[in-house]
């Protein structure tokens, strides 16, 4: 799915220019086509538009081997789980109640109730010692659809928890003008010093201060949405021994160190021979 990136860099988070990459985890959530077209769920991020639908994860339904599995009996035979939490006056809703689809995304929470996910258990997982990232694109809550609608005070906290020992990483927080248009965040999070085995779980959600969430603060609405998560380790020695070549062809990477052909509107990193320099295209 394509879609328009403001990329902020998280603290700490490890750069690198080289295509090596060892990819631990990756999704996209584009399996859910299926369950995106019946009962059509919303596509709020590309629309521009608060109000599209967005449908509960028990809602739309498709029949596999003569069974009706929702979105969310998919995700949890994926490996996903949910962890919900809600405000003290509030009655506990089950986690397919308080999680929504939209198209081919995810989207968490509503007033007063809170929302995160779960990553599967890894089928392969890093070797001692590896600088491990997390990236994800995501987005805050607009409320309406006015010039001085105001954005849902969502801050993200990356856990990754063994057993009864966890970490936590915070993930770089949205800086939306009232009003101002949708677009997806790539959160790029360094999980440092985190040890990552097959029974490691890693979890997004509402930072501490929004977990179970009080009024204070605003937090009563703290909505966000998600999609293209990925946990991977760079193998390369970064930007440094880059040879100087004043007349080298110009090339630019994403903050994962990807390189990109043709880059669009957001922060990249741009390289001409010794020269390596973080640029703000514009289109």
């Amino acid at each position: 799915m394509k879609k328009t990136l403001l990329t902020i860099l998280a603290a700490a988070a490890g750069l690198s220019l080289a295509a090596q990459e060892t990819v631990y985890f990756q999704e996209d959530f584009e399996w859910l086509e299926p369950w995106s077209s019946q009962k059509p769920a919303g596509n709020t991020i590309a629309e521009n538009n608060a109000e599209a639908t967005a449908q509960q994860l028990g809602t739309n339904k498709v029949t596999i081997d003569g069974q009706e599995v929702s979105t969310y009996d998919a995700l949890l035979f994926k490996g996903y789980e949910f962890p919900v939490s809600c405000a003290p006056t509030k009655d506990p809703r089950k986690p397919a109640a308080q999680s929504y689809l939209q198209r081919n995304y995810l989207k968490f929470g509503l007033t007063d109730y809170f929302t995160g996910i779960t990553l599967p258990k890894l089928e392969k997982v890093p070797a001692e010692g590896e600088e491990i990232t997390l990236s994800f694109d995501w987005c805050s809550q607009r409320r309406g659809n006015s010039e001085t609608a105001v954005w849902d005070p969502t801050a993200l906290v990356v856990i990754v928890k063994n057993g009864d020992i966890e970490k936590q990483y915070l993930a770089p927080t949205h800086k939306f003008e009232a009003g101002s248009d949708y677009e997806w965040i790539n959160a790029v999070v360094s999980l440092k010093d985190a040890e990552i085995n097959g029974e490691t779980r890693i979890t997004i959600r509402n930072i501490d201060e929004q977990w179970p969430g009080n009024k204070a603060d605003d937090t009563d609405k703290s909505r966000w949405f998600i999609d293209n998560i990925k946990l991977s380790s760079s193998n390369s020695s970064g930007i440094e021994g880059i040879i100087a070549d004043n007349e080298a062809p110009v090339e630019y990477f994403n903050l994962q160190g990807m390189r990109v052909a043709n880059p669009g509107t957001g922060l990249y990193i741009r390289r001409q021979g010794n020269e390596v320099k973080k640029v703000f295209m514009h289109n």
